[in-house]
């Protein structure tokens, strides 16, 4: 007795508002605070039902379910229960206590009443604020984090979940959970830099990959700021994270692109000077070809030395054709364009290729782009094959396989075209040649179209296979690209802008007369300013029976013109002469003397030189070295055209 009386003592003189009710909802008792409080709401407290009250008051009837629902809760299972209430305004925590009677059933149900609109006003405010962080947050798209050093717990933002790949508030954030979706490579720096922030108490910055769940990588930018408390004591990290791929995307495609230019440029670069070097290499070959020429012409084969002079012609025929690889380079190799069927072409070169591979290697061709057009020299197309298959026959060590394919690509779709040609739009003819054999190590990639570059042994090659790929493919407007693994193999993509299917009608090459072998007298003019070579080519055409005035330049061969009675009736010209060049030099002449004929020489090709004047694709020319025969042969030919 003493201990119920007791319990009621604390009831009655609680300092907060206490009331009992039976099963019914009935109020069947109350506790002095609780009748001072509702006593002017109320006639009388005892009797009143709690579930009436609800009803009459309209502010209260949408709780009314919830607090049937709890008070039938708590008789049927002996629990405690709490429900929250909005009643005019005011925000009510009902706490409800059951009550056990000698049998061990419920009879009764204590229900404490705490007023608690102020909590729930500063509740309300800090969810109004937090959603104000997330609106914000996820309108700048940048995660914020909160770290807790205490607790190790990390309070995010909806945002922040986001960035990381998962649905927000799924996951109790805490630093382990954190670093473990760090990307490991990644890891052990991050790591570092946290370790020397905390020794510095400074704050953090750094960027890193995570790995998301969907296996996706992603770059994120952090920062971290430090919160010390009054004692100095570090107590919590703010932080925001943001979603930086696209950044990192377009840095690393801006890198792309100025090693392309680079690229590009250190290649034009070695074009230039494998050019230069090439013309004046010619024009050596030239003399030595003229000059053994002119001996040959007059010697019996009897004679001891005829031989070593023949000898020396083939000399220069091989140096030609090595020259003729720097030009390719350099994109200025003569070439004769034509529209060709390329899957038609290919297995023709093909039949060739079987030759050169070794039997323990197979050649696989899958062409896939019939009747298709392209605009290519044929030969360039078949050095361009052969020597990408000699590359691949040479990289297989012992039995492999080269498979040789054609197809069609967007350029817009393909990121390999996009890759060496950026910006290029069209569909491409694509070649695609690939193989088995050792791959090229990533290092000597940018270097491997480069001329004398090579990876072969001492004396195995020359270093110009591919750069003379390198040039061809430039040279017809084409672009080419390599991928490569070290032990997984090479492929080569060679692109080549689609041709119209009209256009094969009209690519059929004229037909040359007959070369004409009679002698034509006149005077020629040679405007030559390399001294031996212009000394041969007198003799040769004096030879010939014709009348030859030498000018080392425009100006001295405009003084000739003016000197001699009427005009030549032809004038050979180098076109890279000091000053006026020979196509700026033959359109002056042509102004006061339009019948006058041109005959063009260069150790260029005629393509390339139009950086010097306009060059009408029907003029007269021939590249250095030529044999004095082919020489004479083109002169009577000029000349017996009608002007």
């Amino acid at each position: 007795m003493k201990r119920l009386s007791a319990v009621y003592a604390a009831f009655y003189h609680a300092a907060v508002p206490i009331f009992v009710i039976d099963r019914d909802g009935t109020i069947t008792d109350a506790n002095a605070v609780f009748t001072g409080k509702y006593l002017e709401l109320h006639s009388s407290i005892l009797g009143a039902n709690i579930f009436r009250d609800m009803a009459s008051r309209p502010s209260a009837q949408p709780f009314y379910e919830k607090r049937k629902a709890a008070v039938e809760m708590v008789f049927a299972s002996r629990q405690f229960a709490s429900i929250q209430e909005i009643i005019d305004g005011k925000c009510f925590l009902r706490s409800m206590y059951p009550s056990l009677s000698r049998d061990g059933t419920v009879d009764k149900c204590f229900i404490v009443t705490q007023d608690i609109s102020e909590q729930y006003d500063l509740l309300e405010r800090f969810r109004e604020q937090e959603s104000h962080w997330d609106i914000t947050s996820e309108s700048c798209r940048l995660g914020l984090w909160k770290l807790d050093l205490k607790k190790m717990a990390i309070m995010t933002t909806a945002e922040h979940d986001r960035i990381f790949g998962v649905e927000p508030y799924s996951i109790k954030w805490t630093p382990r959970s954190f670093f473990k979706m760090i990307a490991s490579e990644d890891r052990r720096q991050v790591g570092s830099i946290v370790r020397n922030s905390f020794t510095a108490r400074s704050d953090d910055r750094f960027e890193c990959r995570i790995r998301r769940r969907d296996g996706s990588t992603r770059w994120l930018s952090v920062f971290a700021k430090h919160q010390f408390d009054r004692y100095g004591k570090l107590t919590h990290l703010f932080g925001v994270t943001q979603d930086i791929t696209e950044k990192k995307e377009l840095e690393t495609r801006h890198e792309e692109l100025q090693q392309q230019l680079h690229q590009s440029q250190k290649m034009e670069l070695l074009g230039q000077l494998a050019g230069g070097i090439a013309h004046d290499i010619n024009n050596v070959l030239t003399t030595i070809q003229g000059n053994t020429d002119l001996i040959l012409d007059g010697m019996p084969e009897t004679n001891p030395h005829h031989q070593n002079l023949f000898s020396i012609t083939n000399s220069v025929k091989r140096s030609t054709e090595m020259v003729g690889q720097l030009l390719a380079f350099a994109r200025k190799q003569p070439i004769s364009p034509q529209f060709i069927e390329l899957d038609g072409e290919l297995k023709r070169i093909h039949q060739m290729l079987g030759k050169l591979i070794r039997q323990n290697i197979s050649l696989h061709l899958h062409l896939q782009c019939p009747h298709l057009l392209v605009k290519i020299d044929p030969s360039n197309l078949v050095q361009i094959v052969t020597n990408l298959c000699i590359n691949a026959r040479d990289a297989i060590a012992e039995a492999g396989s080269i498979s040789i394919d054609t197809s069609v690509v967007a350029a817009k779709d393909s990121g390999n075209l996009q890759r060496v040609a950026s910006g290029t739009s069209g569909e491409y003819a694509t070649i695609t040649i690939s193989d088995n054999g050792a791959g090229i190590d990533k290092q000597v990639v940018p270097h491997i179209f480069e001329p004398f570059f090579t990876t072969k042994a001492i004396g195995a090659g020359t270093g110009l296979g591919l750069s003379t790929v390198y040039g061809l493919v430039k040279q017809n407007n084409g672009h080419i690209a390599c991928r490569t693994k070290i032990g997984k193999g090479t492929t080569f993509e060679v692109f080549f802008p689609i041709a119209s299917n009209t256009a094969l009608a009209s690519s059929a090459p004229d037909t040359l007369e007959p070369i004409c072998t009679e002698r034509s007298r006149g005077t020629i003019l040679v405007v030559e300013d390399e001294p031996d070579i212009a000394k041969i080519i007198r003799i040769v055409l004096q030879n010939e029976g014709f009348t030859v005035f030498i000018a080392k330049d425009a100006a001295e061969a405009f003084s000739i013109t003016n000197a001699i009675e009427g005009y030549p009736c032809l004038v050979v010209s180098d076109i890279m002469l000091p000053g006026m060049n020979g196509v700026q030099m033959s359109r002056k002449l042509l102004a006061s003397k339009p019948d006058m004929k041109f005959l063009f020489m260069s150790g260029y090709s005629a393509e390339t030189l139009g950086e010097f004047g306009t060059f009408d694709p029907d003029t007269n020319f021939i590249s250095k070295p030529f044999s004095l025969i082919r020489f004479v042969n083109l002169v009577n030919t000029i000349l017996k055209q009608k002007a």
